[in-house]
C-alpha cells in the first residue's frame, strides 16, 4: 500500500465509478486535511447549476432504439416509397393509355353498322397482299368478317378471271377451293362478273343507284373507261372510295377505323363467315 499525507490508495482494489465520490466532496477532504479553505458557496452553486446544464446532454441509452428497429423502420420506409413511385408510375400510364388509343386492338367506327359496302374483291386480294402483286383471300375474308361482325351490309364483286389469279399463289393452295366455296354458297354476297365484262362497271352502278361506299383502292380514273363522265360524284369521291392496305400482318381501313389481325386459317374463316351470312 502506498501512503502520501491525506490522502491513501490501493492500487489492488478495482475501480468503482459508482462510489467514486464527487469533485465537491474531494475539494473538501482535501481542504480539511491540508488546512485549504473551503471553496465559497457562491462557487459550489455555480458548479451545482453548471452540471444541472450539463445533464441535459447525457445520453440515456435505455431510450435508445436497437440496430433492429432502425433497420425495420427504415425498410418501411423505403416500401412505402416503392409504393407511392409504383402508384404516379401507374397513373401516368393510365393517363397516356387515355390519350392515345391502343392500335394492337380492333377500332371500329360506331356508325359502321348502318353502312352498305360494295367490294371490289380482285383490287382487295390483289392490292392488300403481302405477296407482292399475288391475289389472297386472307385479307377479303378479314374484312368481310369484320363488316359482318359489326352488322355492316356488303356485297363483293370478283373481275372474271380472280379464279386464274388466286391460282397463281402458290404459298396457299386452298385459295381457289376457299373461292368456289364463297361463289357456290354464298352467292348473294360473293360474285364474279361474267368474261368480257368490266367488274369496274358493275362495281359503280351498284354504289350510284343504291348509294354504297366502294372498298377499293382503285382510283377509276382511267381515261379509256371515262367512268368520271358517267358517274360525276367520282370528282368529289374521297369519302365514298375507301382505301387500305396491310402493315405488320395487320388489315387497316384508317376512314373506318379498322385496324385487325389478317386472318390466314382460310377453310376456318370461310366457314365462320358462312355461319353468319348463311340464314338457319
Amino acid at each position: 500500500m502506498n501512503s502520501k499525507k491525506g490522502i491513501q490508495r490501493d492500487d489492488n482494489l478495482p475501480l468503482d465509478l459508482n462510489n467514486m465520490p464527487s469533485m465537491d466532496e474531494l475539494l473538501g477532504e482535501a481542504g480539511s486535511k491540508s488546512g485549504i479553505e473551503h471553496p465559497d458557496p457562491a462557487d459550489i452553486c455555480s458548479k451545482k447549476r453548471l452540471h444541472k446544464s450539463l445533464s441535459f446532454f447525457a445520453v440515456n441509452t435505455n431510450d435508445m432504439p436497437t440496430m433492429d428497429t432502425l433497420l425495420s423502420n427504415n425498410t418501411c420506409t423505403e416500401s412505402a416509397c416503392e409504393k407511392n413511385e409504383r402508384s404516379i408510375e401507374k397513373s401516368m400510364a393510365d393517363r397516356k393509355r387515355k390519350r392515345k388509343p391502343d392500335l394492337r386492338k380492333s377500332t371500329i367506327i360506331k356508325q359502321i353498322g348502318h353502312m352498305r359496302f360494295v367490294i371490289d374483291g380482285s383490287n382487295v386480294c390483289r392490292s392488300y397482299s403481302c405477296l407482292n402483286g399475288i391475289s389472297s383471300l386472307a385479307p377479303l375474308l378479314t374484312l368481310t368478317l369484320t363488316l359482318v361482325k359489326h352488322n355492316a351490309k356488303f356485297q363483293c364483286v370478283f373481275d372474271a378471271n380472280e379464279h386464274y389469279m388466286l391460282g397463281k399463289n402458290s404459298s396457299e393452295p386452298e385459295n381457289e377451293i376457299v373461292y368456289e366455296k364463297l361463289l357456290n354458297s354464298l352467292s348473294r354476297f360473293f360474285i364474279e362478273v361474267p368474261g368480257a365484262t368490266d367488274a369496274d362497271d358493275f362495281i359503280l352502278s351498284s354504289a350510284d343507284r343504291d348509294y354504297l361506299q366502294i372498298i377499293s383502292n382503285d382510283r377509276f380514273n382511267k381515261l379509256d373507261e371515262n367512268h368520271q363522265s358517267h358517274y360525276p360524284w367520282l370528282q368529289f369521291a374521297t369519302k365514298r372510295i375507301l382505301k387500305g392496305t396491310v402493315d405488320n400482318n395487320r388489315l387497316i381501313i384508317g376512314q373506318l377505323g379498322i385496324n385487325v389481325p389478317l386472318e390466314y386459317d382460310l377453310n376456318q374463316s370461310f366457314k365462320r363467315l358462312a355461319d353468319r351470312l348463311r340464314p338457319d
